[in-house]
């Protein structure tokens, strides 16, 4: 968070703030604030240091990557530590300069006086282009105190080395442009993170967990077409990436920071008109291109709602193309192979994908699964991971995690964030599954309904006797809905069903 005032910005202890200006012709652009890292550390102990990376005090601590510690998935080299040669109080300005020569060195000033000569070289190996601009010496630059300390920064001024001066900024103005270009301002859409600790990504790609959770959940659909608008705002109309959106659309930030991402990969950034037209190529793998078509098919109905016939069409038989193509050529009359050469064994996610994309008949979907007997992916869920994150063992934090070991401990090597949608799914595969209520296509009023229809076999597998549950709505008012094991009625099971304050209706799919 930055406090702007009449001294200056306040700023706490955060991952360095990177503005959308660059240091080369403005062409480089750091999206994450991967590259030259520089901690100059005060005479006060205690503020200066850390237990996995001890600062020497009255020091600059220099490194390259995404900070001076090495993490798992975010990389960093060995940090170099060097005198600064001088005390460094607290509560006291000091004018701070980085000076990159031509021939690859960092030199660094405090009030006038040189207290390092830092030839970059040695960090070559550690320079990233898709993190960073893969470059020693441009890219673009920004502010924040290290781990717990806190800090002023005014009058900011880069200078080219022809003596031009290429951006001011004084620090004192609190305006939003300044927030944006740094990209610390407050979101102006709602945002679903890709997880509230370590994560923190406007992440599209798991999205599709979130979405489900969020309907079951809360109602809170808001949340839902907010993400997809902060998206769309990224997307790019034309040239090589017409019509691409990023997988993680920066949060905080403006149009400026838009403008560098496109201008750095594809150099031009015409995003400001919407378009949500689809393009696709050649995918020959079972399990990817079901998913396609099943993306193909909830996009006709999205375009259906919205009136749009010509897209319907066009999607629809594209569709239907692909289902013949995989029915033809990836069915072995028992399962569906992973790919055309070779075929392979029963894949779970050919058969996941092939069903729920409405490819599978009820002859090969039973013949999938069938030959998926043996396959104990899904009751390793139930039984095995999801339960341990609820058990109060030492890993207990009252949220899920991304990823997590048999025992309860987190993945923190496979790009585990805390409170991740994944390790949330519980909430609507129980939802939808084991209580029974979900949404579903109606083709007679050409949008979705709710229905009421517990899978009542996989309960059975679980051991389940009774689950009973209440489901909010986006318009107010909820859903309420159950069922028991009863030996006495001609089904084996008692249900209930019952809308409250609202007129929505439910299918109820048990009668």
């Amino acid at each position: 968070m930055w406090e702007f005032t009449e001294d200056g910005a306040y700023i706490r202890g955060q991952y360095p703030a990177v503005t959308s200006k660059s240091t080369s012709d403005w062409t480089q652009y750091i999206l994450e604030g991967y590259g030259a890292y520089f901690v100059l550390a005060s005479n006060t102990a205690g503020l200066a240091s850390l237990a996995l990376a001890p600062l020497e005090l009255n020091s600059l601590t220099v490194g390259y990557g995404f900070s001076i510690i090495q993490q798992a998935l975010l990389p960093s080299a060995t940090p170099e530590t060097l005198s600064a040669n001088m005390t460094i109080e607290n509560g006291i300005w000091y004018r701070i300069k980085t000076v990159v020569t031509g021939d690859n060195h960092w030199l660094v000033y405090v009030n006038d006086t040189q207290i390092a000569d830092v030839n970059a070289m040695p960090f070559q190996g550690n320079t990233d282009q898709v993190w960073g601009s893969g470059s020693l010496t441009t890219g673009s630059f920004g502010f924040g105190p290290w781990y717990s300390q806190a800090a002023w920064y005014k009058d900011v001024v880069l200078t080219a080395s022809n003596g031009t001066v290429l951006y001011t900024s004084d620090f004192i103005i609190n305006t939003d442009d300044t927030l944006l270009d740094y990209a610390v301002h407050s979101n102006p859409e709602l945002v679903c993170l890709d997880g509230p600790k370590r994560d923190r990504d406007a992440w599209i790609g798991d999205f599709a967990h979130t979405v489900r959770s969020i309907v079951v959940s809360s109602g809170r659909t808001d949340y839902i077409k907010s993400m997809i608008e902060l998206d769309f705002t990224w997307q790019q109309v034309s040239g090589e990436g017409h019509n691409l959106v990023p997988i993680a659309a920066s949060i905080g930030t403006g149009t400026s920071h838009a403008f560098a991402w496109y201008s750095g990969i594809y150099g031009e950034a015409a995003y400001e008109s919407f378009s949500w037209s689809c393009w696709a190529r050649e995918i020959t793998g079972t399990a990817p291109t079901a998913l396609f078509v099943k993306g193909l098919r909830l996009l006709s109905q999205v375009a259906t709602i919205l009136g749009d016939t010509e897209s319907n069409d066009s999607w629809n038989t594209f569709a239907k193309t692909m289902t013949d193509a995989i029915n033809n050529s990836l069915w072995t009359g028992q399962f569906y192979g992973v790919s055309p050469t070779p075929m392979g064994s029963a894949s779970l996610l050919a058969t996941a994908f092939t069903i729920q994309g409405g490819i599978a008949t009820d002859q090969s979907s039973s013949g999938s699964i069938a030959a998926l007997a043996n396959n104990e992916s899904g009751w390793e869920l139930t039984g095995v991971y999801w339960p341990v994150m609820v058990n109060q063992s030492e890993y207990y934090t009252n949220a899920s995690w991304e990823y997590t070991y048999p025992d309860g401990s987190p993945g923190i090597g496979l790009f585990t964030s805390l409170g991740h949608s994944w390790g949330g799914a519980p909430t609507y595969v129980y939802t939808n599954y084991l209580l029974g209520l979900c949404t579903q296509w109606n083709d007679h009023i050409n949008n979705f309904e709710w229905i009421f229809y517990p899978v009542f076999a996989i309960a059975e597998g679980l051991s389940l006797t009774w689950v009973k549950g209440t489901v909010p709505l986006a318009s107010g008012g909820s859903i309420e809905a159950g069922w028991e094991v009863d030996n006495n009625s001609a089904s084996g099971y008692t249900t209930s069903l019952r809308v409250v304050g609202s007129s929505t209706k439910v299918a109820d799919m048990t009668q």
